[in-house]
């Protein structure tokens, strides 16, 4: 017999498609918190892109706070460092000349007094910043660099500083960068270059300002999945109708494949009814004679949970019988029981044929026991990871069962996930929607033809 080898899932190639539903933010963004867009002499408790962030377009915002010893909860004002409508130092308000740069535009201060229609900036021992980025984006950040503005040690205000936080304020210390002395009005960028930051304090110890805090975010805008396929051959059935081995069945061993549909099975059309709504995992399989499994007569051949691609027995024994009846139902439902997914009918008295490799709906004929012995079911090589040379191999008729495990490896929530084959085989995934980190596994199934 012809032997058939199988690489990346019989020489498919996988498609996956989604649509990703969350926050648009630009891909490994670098972002500017440089208060443009914010009105002079407010106080600034958050900023966002498009206010106060230039760059990179991220979701979320950045908590400010600004703490002058003594005072109110919060001190953050913006200054603006052009001092229009003039131009020149002596427009300045409260006649902080010091903090006059038209290259800067807005700045941010810890305000003297609070006072929004003369902002200036405070002259205190232990004044400081907070920044807080746990609700930016992914909620850690790189901060590369800060802008420093009038730091003057001579004056008293030695000992500035940049610290950086994973776990807030009260977390591991990542860095503490000082801030050198710029003489007054001087202007100096202080690298930082440290990732992984969600708290950042900036102490100035007097006058002063800070502006165009450099971050950079991982990319949140092109949604990550990964895909992983596997290939699981079933060896065709042995030739000749089961019932005439080994006679009526006692019990069977059925594999549940997710299928919707009959794929291919022995029996006449007539005697195989099959309600199609399956694709679940796990489900909860109820076998017994009856549609109903609460009718009085009804037999129960098996009843429990099985997984997907998992095996259970429909077995007279389970009623204190010596073979089955019939016409065998076969029930699935979801997990928990309440939602009747398929409801598979066929015939198991042997005036129908039944053989190995007959499917029903989501259930394979994998093991059949008659009242004369037992019909050896060929031993499926187990699922292989198909993507290098040589892969599984597989005889012609050798049922195929391909698996794809689908996982959301990106910081972003996904909807409309669906996956496609561009072989024509007919794959069927649990959900259409994943969280990040979520998995699922989606299956397909497929008959090995000469020529592949």
């Amino acid at each position: 017999m012809r032997k058939l080898k199988f690489l990346g899932a019989g020489g498919i190639g996988v498609i996956v498609l989604l649509i990703a539903v969350f926050g648009i933010v630009s891909a490994n963004g670098t972002s500017t918190i440089d208060f443009e867009g914010l009105s002079e002499g407010q106080i600034v408790s958050s900023v966002s892109s498009g206010s106060g962030i230039s760059g990179a377009v991220v979701g979320g915002s950045v908590s400010v706070l600004g703490i002058r010893p003594g005072f109110g909860p919060n001190q953050a004002m913006i200054f603006d460092a052009t001092c229009l409508p003039g131009g020149t130092p002596v427009d300045c308000t409260g006649g902080d000349t010091d903090l006059f740069n038209p290259g800067l535009g807005n700045v941010l201060i810890v305000s003297e007094d609070n006072d929004s229609s003369d902002p200036d900036d405070a002259d205190l021992i232990g004044e400081m910043f907070e920044f807080d980025f746990s609700g930016f984006g992914p909620g850690v950040v790189t901060v590369d660099s800060i802008d420093a503005m009038d730091i003057e040690a001579g004056q008293g205000e030695g000992g500035a500083k940049i610290e950086v936080f994973s776990g807030g304020p009260g977390g591991v210390l990542l860095a503490s960068v000082g801030i050198p002395d710029t003489g007054n009005g001087g202007l100096i960028n202080v690298a930082v270059g440290v990732s992984n930051v969600d708290f950042m304090r900036v102490t100035l110890n007097g006058s002063g300002a800070i502006d165009n805090i450099q971050i950079t975010t991982e990319d949140e805008s092109n949604p990550a999945i990964d895909i992983e396929k596997f290939t699981q051959v079933q060896p065709a059935a042995v030739d000749g109708d089961d019932c005439d081995i080994v006679g009526k069945p006692v019990t069977l061993t059925m594999m549940y494949t997710g299928d919707q549909f009959p794929t291919s099975h022995t029996q006449d059309a007539g005697k195989v009814d099959i309600t199609p709504n399956t694709n679940a995992s796990p489900v909860h399989i109820i076998a017994t004679n009856k549609s109903d499994p609460n009718d009085s007569k009804a037999k129960t051949w098996f009843e429990g949970a099985v997984p997907l691609n998992g095996t259970f027995d429909i077995s007279a024994a389970l009623a204190n019988k010596d073979r089955l009846s019939s016409n065998t139902y076969v029930l699935v439902f979801t997990e928990d029981g309440s939602t009747l997914l398929q409801s598979i009918k066929f015939h198991t008295s042997c005036s129908q044929p039944l053989n190995l490799g007959d499917q029903f709906g989501s259930a394979l004929l994998v093991g059949f026991v008659g009242e004369n012995g037992t019909v050896q079911p060929p031993t499926p090589a187990p699922p292989a990871d198909a993507d290098s040379a040589p892969g599984p191999q597989a005889n012609v008729g050798d049922t195929i069962l391909w698996s794809y495990v689908v996982t959301n490896t990106g910081h972003v929530d996904l909807t409309g996930v669906t996956v496609t084959d561009d072989q024509g085989v007919a794959v069927t995934c649990p959900l259409t929607a994943l969280a990040v980190g979520e998995s699922m596994t989606c299956t397909a199934t497929g008959t090995a033809v000469e020529g592949q």
